[in-house]
Protein backbone atom coordinates (compact mmCIF):
# COMPACT_ATOMS: atom_id res chain seq x y z
CA UNK A 1 0.00 0.00 0.00
CA UNK A 2 1.01 3.56 -0.46
CA UNK A 3 2.20 5.95 1.68
CA UNK A 4 -0.26 8.46 2.66
CA UNK A 5 1.84 11.38 1.56
CA UNK A 6 2.51 9.24 -1.92
CA UNK A 7 -1.37 10.16 -2.68
CA UNK A 8 -2.67 13.50 -3.51
CA UNK A 9 -6.47 15.28 -3.30
CA UNK A 10 -6.65 15.19 -7.15
CA UNK A 11 -5.89 11.25 -6.85
CA UNK A 12 -8.65 11.14 -4.46
CA UNK A 13 -10.74 12.77 -6.37
CA UNK A 14 -10.61 11.51 -9.31
CA UNK A 15 -11.59 7.83 -7.77
CA UNK A 16 -14.45 9.42 -5.62
CA UNK A 17 -15.16 10.68 -9.26
CA UNK A 18 -15.11 7.68 -11.20
CA UNK A 19 -17.06 5.98 -8.31
CA UNK A 20 -19.83 8.54 -9.05
CA UNK A 21 -19.86 7.75 -12.49
CA UNK A 22 -20.32 4.35 -12.79
CA UNK A 23 -22.83 3.85 -9.74
CA UNK A 24 -23.66 7.28 -8.29
CA UNK A 25 -22.60 8.85 -4.87
CA UNK A 26 -24.35 6.44 -2.65
CA UNK A 27 -20.97 4.34 -4.18
CA UNK A 28 -18.72 6.54 -2.43
CA UNK A 29 -16.81 5.35 0.37
CA UNK A 30 -13.56 6.30 2.31
CA UNK A 31 -12.99 2.43 2.20
CA UNK A 32 -14.40 2.09 -2.04
CA UNK A 33 -11.57 5.09 -2.86
CA UNK A 34 -8.84 3.83 -0.97
CA UNK A 35 -9.24 0.39 -2.65
CA UNK A 36 -8.48 1.68 -5.29
CA UNK A 37 -6.03 3.83 -4.73
CA UNK A 38 -3.80 1.15 -2.78
CA UNK A 39 -3.94 2.72 0.21
CA UNK A 40 -5.52 2.54 3.83
CA UNK A 41 -8.62 4.23 4.20
CA UNK A 42 -7.41 5.91 7.32
CA UNK A 43 -4.95 7.44 4.86
CA UNK A 44 -7.32 9.36 3.13
CA UNK A 45 -7.98 11.46 6.29
CA UNK A 46 -4.60 13.21 5.98
CA UNK A 47 -6.19 14.24 2.62
CA UNK A 48 -9.88 14.81 3.44
CA UNK A 49 -11.90 15.04 6.47
CA UNK A 50 -15.10 13.03 6.20
CA UNK A 51 -16.92 11.18 3.00
CA UNK A 52 -19.06 14.55 3.01
CA UNK A 53 -16.02 16.64 2.38
CA UNK A 54 -14.97 14.45 -0.18
CA UNK A 55 -18.72 15.12 -1.84
CA UNK A 56 -18.20 18.02 -1.41
CA UNK A 57 -14.84 18.14 -3.58
CA UNK A 58 -16.85 16.55 -6.21
CA UNK A 59 -19.68 18.71 -6.53
CA UNK A 60 -17.48 21.91 -6.55
CA UNK A 61 -15.60 19.64 -9.23
CA UNK A 62 -18.64 18.98 -11.32
CA UNK A 63 -19.89 22.62 -10.87
CA UNK A 64 -16.58 24.27 -12.40
CA UNK A 65 -17.07 21.17 -15.01
CA UNK A 66 -20.66 21.98 -15.82
CA UNK A 67 -19.48 25.68 -15.97
CA UNK A 68 -16.90 24.96 -18.10
CA UNK A 69 -19.23 22.98 -20.77
CA UNK A 70 -21.64 25.87 -20.48
CA UNK A 71 -19.26 28.82 -21.53
CA UNK A 72 -17.71 26.14 -24.53
CA UNK A 73 -21.43 26.08 -25.57
CA UNK A 74 -22.07 29.64 -26.13
CA UNK A 75 -18.96 30.42 -27.74
CA UNK A 76 -19.16 32.28 -30.74
CA UNK A 77 -22.69 32.68 -30.12
CA UNK A 78 -24.41 36.17 -31.87
CA UNK A 79 -27.19 37.35 -29.99
CA UNK A 80 -28.43 36.41 -26.51
CA UNK A 81 -31.20 34.17 -27.68
CA UNK A 82 -28.82 32.21 -29.43
CA UNK A 83 -26.60 31.92 -26.03
CA UNK A 84 -29.31 30.97 -23.70
CA UNK A 85 -30.80 28.36 -26.27
CA UNK A 86 -26.75 27.29 -26.38
CA UNK A 87 -26.75 27.05 -22.85
CA UNK A 88 -29.90 25.54 -22.33
CA UNK A 89 -28.69 22.81 -25.00
CA UNK A 90 -25.45 22.55 -22.99
CA UNK A 91 -26.79 21.71 -19.36
CA UNK A 92 -29.19 18.80 -20.92
CA UNK A 93 -26.35 17.76 -22.91
CA UNK A 94 -23.99 17.56 -19.67
CA UNK A 95 -27.08 16.33 -17.64
CA UNK A 96 -27.34 12.91 -20.16
CA UNK A 97 -23.37 12.82 -20.23
CA UNK A 98 -22.59 12.57 -16.11
CA UNK A 99 -26.11 10.91 -14.89
CA UNK A 100 -24.60 10.15 -11.19
CA UNK A 101 -22.84 13.85 -11.50
CA UNK A 102 -25.77 15.45 -12.26
CA UNK A 103 -28.04 13.78 -9.54
CA UNK A 104 -25.02 14.70 -6.94
CA UNK A 105 -24.80 17.97 -8.18
CA UNK A 106 -28.67 18.96 -7.79
CA UNK A 107 -30.06 16.85 -5.16
CA UNK A 108 -30.24 17.82 -1.57
CA UNK A 109 -28.39 20.54 -0.73
CA UNK A 110 -28.28 22.56 3.09
CA UNK A 111 -28.53 25.68 2.09
CA UNK A 112 -25.94 26.80 4.78
CA UNK A 113 -23.11 24.46 3.55
CA UNK A 114 -19.91 25.18 1.08
CA UNK A 115 -22.37 23.18 -1.98
CA UNK A 116 -24.95 26.11 -1.97
CA UNK A 117 -22.02 28.39 -2.30
CA UNK A 118 -20.56 26.21 -5.17
CA UNK A 119 -23.78 25.99 -6.98
CA UNK A 120 -24.67 29.73 -6.38
CA UNK A 121 -21.38 30.26 -8.34
CA UNK A 122 -22.17 28.36 -10.25
CA UNK A 123 -25.58 29.99 -11.66
CA UNK A 124 -23.81 32.91 -11.96
CA UNK A 125 -23.39 32.56 -16.02
CA UNK A 126 -26.90 32.31 -16.52
CA UNK A 127 -27.52 35.15 -14.26
CA UNK A 128 -25.29 37.31 -16.03
CA UNK A 129 -26.76 36.59 -19.25
CA UNK A 130 -30.23 36.99 -18.01
CA UNK A 131 -28.98 40.48 -16.49
CA UNK A 132 -28.66 41.72 -20.40
CA UNK A 133 -32.17 41.06 -20.89
CA UNK A 134 -34.49 42.15 -18.42
CA UNK A 135 -34.83 45.09 -15.68
CA UNK A 136 -32.92 44.33 -12.45
CA UNK A 137 -35.88 43.15 -10.32
CA UNK A 138 -36.60 40.59 -12.71
CA UNK A 139 -33.72 38.79 -13.45
CA UNK A 140 -33.70 36.20 -10.68
CA UNK A 141 -36.91 34.68 -11.78
CA UNK A 142 -36.58 35.36 -15.07
CA UNK A 143 -33.04 32.90 -14.51
CA UNK A 144 -34.67 30.51 -12.31
CA UNK A 145 -38.06 30.02 -14.68
CA UNK A 146 -35.38 29.39 -17.42
CA UNK A 147 -33.32 26.42 -14.77
CA UNK A 148 -36.57 25.31 -13.81
CA UNK A 149 -37.43 24.17 -17.34
CA UNK A 150 -34.01 22.97 -18.34
CA UNK A 151 -33.51 21.36 -15.82
CA UNK A 152 -37.06 20.01 -15.75
CA UNK A 153 -36.86 18.50 -19.20
CA UNK A 154 -33.10 17.27 -18.36
CA UNK A 155 -34.51 15.24 -15.49
CA UNK A 156 -37.35 13.97 -18.22
CA UNK A 157 -35.16 13.10 -20.45
CA UNK A 158 -33.02 11.26 -18.47
CA UNK A 159 -35.52 8.62 -16.89
CA UNK A 160 -36.60 8.44 -20.12
CA UNK A 161 -40.30 9.97 -19.81
CA UNK A 162 -40.30 11.85 -23.57
CA UNK A 163 -42.21 9.11 -25.49
CA UNK A 164 -44.17 11.54 -28.10
CA UNK A 165 -42.48 13.54 -30.52
CA UNK A 166 -38.87 14.99 -30.71
CA UNK A 167 -37.31 15.91 -27.53
CA UNK A 168 -34.93 17.87 -28.90
CA UNK A 169 -37.71 20.27 -30.55
CA UNK A 170 -39.43 20.69 -27.75
CA UNK A 171 -36.41 21.89 -25.73
CA UNK A 172 -35.86 24.37 -28.82
CA UNK A 173 -39.36 25.72 -28.89
CA UNK A 174 -39.70 25.48 -24.89
CA UNK A 175 -36.85 28.40 -24.88
CA UNK A 176 -38.34 30.15 -27.16
CA UNK A 177 -41.89 30.37 -26.32
CA UNK A 178 -40.29 31.34 -22.65
CA UNK A 179 -38.24 34.13 -24.70
CA UNK A 180 -41.26 35.15 -26.77
CA UNK A 181 -43.03 35.33 -23.13
CA UNK A 182 -40.84 37.22 -21.86
CA UNK A 183 -40.61 39.66 -24.86
CA UNK A 184 -37.15 39.15 -25.21
CA UNK A 185 -36.15 38.93 -28.80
Amino acid sequence: MSHPSRIAVPAILDAANALVAEAGAERVSMREVARRLGVSAPSLYFHVASREALLDLVIREGLRRLGESLQAHVRGAISTRVIVRRMGEGYVQFGLANPHLFSLLFGPCDPESDRAEASDLASRTLLDVVATLVPEDDVLPVAQTLWSFVHGFTMLKLNGRFQLGDPDRTLDRGLELILDGLGIH
